[in-house]
């Protein structure tokens, strides 16, 4: 998803619901933590894409082929 994607999402549910709690998976996925952060970090796509392991590895800035992501985390 990117920031634009994620922008209009939040903007519809501003109209209607501007002071929901905004909440994300806990560590288990089964129980819901607030969010605590909002930060930039960079990542690759992860070739290890089974089991837990997510979609992207976060890496150290600027390595190759690295993009620049938002990470909203617990």
């Amino acid at each position: 998803m990117r920031i634009s994607e994620l922008i209009e999402r939040l903007q519809v549910l501003q109209a209607e619901h501007g002071d929901l709690r905004c909440v994300t998976p806990g560590f288990d996925e089964s129980e819901q933590d607030d969010v605590a952060t909002v930060d930039l970090v960079w990542v690759l796509p992860n070739v290890r894409k089974k089991g837990h392991c997510g979609q992207h590895d976060e890496v150290n800035e600027g390595t190759l082929a690295s993009e620049k992501a938002v990470v909203i985390n617990w």
